[in-house]
């Protein structure tokens, strides 16, 4: 029960109560599963919901790291019937914010559960982030084992194998894509676990994980400076450990301008 005004109130004082307690995120998920878990929206509006954004806001400010406001939906997964969808969540997004709300980033859960043409989830997620700066995919997990379909068992782990390939690669190679989160990493404890079976056995998901994300596309890049004293590279964001001539430096590259790192060397 309660009036509006006495809701938001209440609301204030959980969000400022859960920030108190958790100082250490990257990202919160502000408003989680808006397509499914929509009452106070209904009731009240999305001018309602933009307050919980507000309250973050004020309270992120207090802690010494400041966390990225996110909505976190679960109705997309890469599934053309599912093109509605992305585009009711960005539109949903762009409308809080028109309503005074701060939101930095769209999150897709993406809990797979059937076989994707994985392009179709790259357009998916470019119709979020047309509402956002940033977009992640936060709950990642596979099966490919459905009713509806008819792929032998014996073929599964190869062909989630592919899928995780093709779809790591979407995710990377959307510009406003900056995090890739699993939602379990064994059979065991999960629905089911990305990279280790029952028995904690590596999957060939894990494999192809490690061979990317570990490997690949992990920045080790090494030469000469030019005539200017400058060596320029392209990398992976994240931290990076920098040495020249026995000085060295630690360095995090984040997304956004070109960015540089003076050593001097004596």
């Amino acid at each position: 029960g309660g009036t509006e005004k006495s809701k938001k109130a209440q609301f204030d004082a959980y969000i400022k109560d859960r920030m108190e307690k958790f100082t250490d995120f990257d990202h919160w998920d502000v408003l989680n599963e808006p397509d499914t878990v929509y009452q106070f929206r209904n009731m009240y509006g999305n001018a309602f919901a933009a307050e919980w954004f507000k309250s973050f806001d004020k309270y992120n400010k207090q802690n010494p790291k400041q966390a990225k406001a996110y909505v976190n939906s679960c109705a997309i997964s890469g599934f053309p019937s599912q093109d509605k969808a992305a585009r009711s969540f960005a539109d949903m997004i762009g409308d809080l914010k028109n309503c005074g709300a701060e939101i930095d980033g769209g999150g897709i859960q993406c809990h797979l559960r059937g076989i994707i043409y994985p392009q179709t989830l790259y357009n998916q997620i470019e119709t979020v982030a047309e509402a956002v700066d940033e977009a992640a995919i936060t709950e990642f997990d596979i099966r490919t084992m459905t009713s509806d379909n008819l792929v032998r068992q014996e073929d599964e782990p190869q062909l989630e194998a592919d899928l995780v390939r093709d779809i790591l690669i979407a995710a990377y190679s959307n510009p406003k894509v900056t995090a890739f989160f699993t939602w379990g990493v064994c059979d065991r404890n999960e629905d089911r676990g990305l990279l280790l079976d029952d028995d904690f056995n590596e999957k060939l998901t894990y494999k192809v994980w490690r061979e990317l994300v570990k490997g690949e596309w992990e920045t080790k890049a090494s030469g000469e400076t030019d005539e200017n004293g400058e060596f320029t590279f392209r990398g992976h964001l994240g931290d990076y450990s920098i040495k020249s001539g026995g000085a060295s430096a630690a360095y995090t590259l984040t997304r956004g301008e070109k960015e540089s790192l003076t050593i001097q060397v004596n």
